[in-house]
């Protein structure tokens, strides 16, 4: 797995335990600068009034390419199982004691129990000379993208937001031409795409919009 090729570009051998705990520590430090860049850069206070953007201190966090004429920014919902975070087990054997001491008091157990999927809400910026067009072998041909910037967050959507606004005023949106946001239809990405992006043109995704169009043949 991924922890055998690390050891293995690195010329060490590290047990699986001390790759997490590596993981974990840099993880949570770039989680933190990241905290602190999206609060420097959101331009409302806790009273949603417009207030000044801090410069960054520091270095920043990101190369960003030069600006072009159109900008796609991608954004997304799902709910995953994150059953495995130790946040996720402690609300898991929390309630299972609780269960416990109310069996005990003759009381029946709460009504709602924990749950292992959170929302996570994702974004995808590039821009449209980004995507690469080759040859497969069966002939066909496929697009990738050389270069895209993701933001992905866990059941925080107003973390979300910031990171977002932090992203986007890195990649200095108010240059492009036009900013096209595909989003799935939730409301968060139209309102995101409409407060934060400012794009110039909204597209529903084809998944998305084809899963609607039977519903919508029954309505009509």
């Amino acid at each position: 797995g991924w922890h055998h090729q690390a050891a293995l570009l690195g010329r060490r051998r590290l047990a699986r335990s001390a790759l997490h705990q590596h993981v974990q520590r840099d993880g949570d430090a770039l989680v933190a600068l990241e905290r602190e860049e999206a609060a420097g850069l959101w331009p409302w206070d806790e009273k949603n009034r417009i207030r000044e953007v801090r410069p960054l201190t520091g270095p920043p966090l990101r190369q960003v390419p030069v600006p072009g004429d159109v900008l796609i920014v991608e954004m997304d919902g799902v709910f995953a199982n994150v059953g495995r975070e130790p946040s996720i087990i402690a609300e898991f054997a929390e309630y299972e004691a609780l269960k416990k001491q109310l069996a005990k008091e003759g009381k029946p157990p709460p009504r709602e129990g924990p749950t292992r999927y959170r929302e996570v809400r994702q974004a995808r910026l590039y821009r449209m000379e980004d995507r690469v067009t080759k040859k497969t072998r069966s002939g066909g041909r496929r697009t990738s993208l050389s270069r895209s910037e993701t933001v992905s967050v866990v059941n925080d959507p107003e973390y979300f937001r910031r990171r977002v606004q932090a992203v986007t005023h890195s990649w200095q949106v108010t240059k492009y031409k036009r900013i096209v946001v595909i989003g799935d239809g939730g409301d968060f990405v139209w309102e995101v795409s409409r407060t934060i992006v400012n794009a110039t043109d909204e597209v529903l995704d084809v998944q998305h919009s084809r899963s609607h169009i039977h519903g919508c043949g029954r309505a009509l």
